[in-house]
């Protein structure tokens, strides 16, 4: 049904699909004043985070794309959304993201 289009990252989600073109790569930052806090960025340095709850520490980055999506258990619509409406996604809500 409706699409939502990340122009800059060339990044297209669609209900029950996704698809990229090319791979978007999606940086996983922790508070390090808020433990049970992370946040999602295209930002490799996180300067775009809330620097309220920062500092941030960066841990890992995830590829989005249509032949190997990302294994996280989180909202990954969700956080798509965040980051193409704030350019990041902030959550206190546990995340696994799996190697």
């Amino acid at each position: 049904m409706g699409e939502q289009a990340l122009d800059s990252r060339r990044l297209r989600v669609q209900t029950g699909t996704r698809t990229a073109e090319p791979t978007m790569k999606i940086h996983c930052f922790k508070s390090l004043t808020k433990p049970d806090t992370y946040a999602f960025t295209a930002d490799t340095d996180g300067t775009c985070l809330p620097q309220a709850i920062g500092p941030w520490k960066r841990f890992k980055f995830i590829d989005v794309d249509q032949i190997n999506p990302p294994k996280i258990a989180g909202p990954l619509e969700l956080i798509l959304a965040g980051i193409e409406k704030d350019g990041y996604y902030v959550t206190s809500v546990p995340i696994a993201i799996v190697a």
